[in-house]
């Protein structure tokens, strides 16, 4: 509204499904559930696609990419990566077909010159734990990663010394599994109500809870498996 006065904007996701705007803002979830048929029935002459990595990948996101009839079609990243050879060259390759070749890029250096990215600070953390030589395979990963101890006591130590600090910290997990295994050796660590757990099965409710009590500062420690790829909180200075 502000920057095209008298435009109309709906949504299409959320509990909410109208596709009768100038302007609608929708998930990729959402649209994935209907056919071609009704996504196209009204088209849009203009599409942008946030996210548009996820298009290397066959399924939802590439298909509901490709169903939807635009005149042209945006796309936008902060994670891009287009090999020219190796094992994942076919979905360079898809990214490249269906987004068309590279208009403008910046790089993370630019960004954080110009101010809209904070200049990181990286920390290598160290802990005592066995060796494996093995073959790489999901039973060596939860042996040499979620599953052992010393690092999982490591990682949880390090985020409560960061609260302790006045910090407000992120421990993002792969598997719902392992961040609960860290999230009960922080309740230990902290005081009761200082961290919470955020997994898929959170609701809607719960998350934003969670949320306004990270950027207030009252709840200081989050784990879990939402908050990765795309998340726009300011008040966060540490991930784990």
């Amino acid at each position: 509204g502000a920057f095209l006065p008298g435009a109309r904007i709906t949504r299409f996701g959320d509990g909410v499904k109208d596709l009768s705007g100038d302007i609608v803002v929708a998930t990729y979830q959402s649209l994935g559930g209907l056919s071609p048929e009704e996504v196209n029935e009204d088209p849009f002459g203009f599409m942008v696609l946030d996210e548009a990595h996820h298009a290397q990948g066959q399924g939802q996101w590439q298909d509901v990419i490709l169903q939807v009839n635009a005149r042209a079609k945006l796309a936008l990243t902060g994670t891009l990566d287009l090999p020219k050879a190796g094992p994942v060259e076919s979905a360079a390759i898809w990214l490249r077909g269906i987004c068309g070749p590279i208009r403008y890029e910046i790089t993370m250096s630019d960004l954080i010159d110009l101010n809209h990215l904070t200049r990181p600070l990286i920390r290598f953390m160290q802990y005592d734990a066995p060796k494996s030589d093995a073959a790489w395979c999901p039973e060596i990963e939860r042996e040499v990663l979620t599953e052992c101890a010393p690092r999982n006591r490591r990682i949880a130590e390090a985020a409560a010394e960061q609260v302790r600090l006045g910090k407000r910290v992120l421990v993002d997990g792969r598997y719902v599994p392992h961040c609960r295994v860290l999230y009960e050796m922080l309740r230990e660590l902290l005081p009761p109500g200082r961290v919470s757990l955020l997994t898929g099965k959170s609701t809607k409710k719960q998350r934003e809870r969670v949320l306004e009590g990270f950027r207030d500062g009252s709840v200081p420690a989050v784990g879990g498996t939402l908050l990765g790829e795309g998340v726009d909180i300011p008040e966060l200075e540490v991930v784990i």
